[in-house]
């Protein structure tokens, strides 16, 4: 039986902008918001781990549900 580890998937700001369906403003806003998963630089372009970017938008609505801020 082998496993394997999940890697991550770095995505650009456009690319999750279309995920999500929001606008690059928007992208902007959330990614300064405290606790948002940093973004890493390759070269001259900036990309963010989307599995963390999911898990901390996940999060976040979990939170609204229950009434409570990180």
């Amino acid at each position: 039986m082998t496993t394997t580890t999940p890697t991550a998937a770095w995505v650009t700001a456009q690319q999750l902008c279309a995920r999500y369906q929001i606008s690059r403003t928007t992208w902007w806003r959330w990614s300064t918001t405290s606790g948002f998963p940093l973004p890493i630089r390759f070269g001259r372009t900036v990309r963010w781990d989307v599995n963390a970017v999911e898990t901390y938008l996940t999060r976040q609505e979990s939170n609204q549900e229950e009434g409570t801020h990180e």
